[in-house]
């Protein structure tokens, strides 16, 4: 309940409503974390579940969604992120995008989209995503779609950021 709590903190009470549906459960629990009248499992339970058998069971699942709901509006906020770490977040978020297109199948949107990530994150010095990104390039023009000419530039990405990454340079 406590990392609950915290994480709650970060977030605008106006925004937990990401999908903007009607008032639900998750929502009045929490706004009752924010009023302070739900501040233990215990509480929470007595306030949302009096006199059922399984309290514990639905106040766990209740507060699973919330904590999934709140990681989902911490990602989808804007004004958390600024400058440097804003730009590191969408970079981010297009290679997880990316990731998700190859998965489906869509390998010409992710490469394009990917190429991009590896761009910026060279530029940058995103050394975590210019790994990830030039990893899964280099795999993909050497096995999905040979091309030598590619296979080496990223090939020669990644060994550097790896390199850079032991060394801490």
């Amino acid at each position: 309940m406590e990392n609950l709590c915290t994480l709650l903190q970060l977030l605008d009470c106006h925004r937990a409503n990401v999908l903007g549906l009607q008032e639900d459960l998750t929502q009045s629990f929490y706004r009752a974390i924010q009023d302070g009248k739900a501040d233990s499992d215990e509480t929470g339970m007595a306030l949302f579940y009096p006199d059922r058998l399984r309290a514990k069971d639905q106040f766990t699942r209740l507060k699973n969604g919330l904590w999934e709901r709140a990681i989902n509006t911490l990602l989808t906020t804007e004004e958390l992120h600024d400058g440097y770490w804003k730009k590191y977040y969408n970079t981010y978020k297009k290679m997880v995008a990316g990731d998700m297109l190859w998965k489906k199948g869509m390998a010409t949107p992710a490469v394009q989209l990917v190429e991009a990530v590896c761009k910026i994150a060279v530029k940058y010095h995103f050394t975590k995503l210019a790994v990830m990104s030039s990893r899964e390039l280099t795999y993909h023009f050497a096995t999905m779609n040979p091309q030598p000419k590619y296979y080496r530039k990223y090939k020669k990405i990644l060994k550097l950021e790896v390199v850079k990454k032991i060394v801490g340079g």
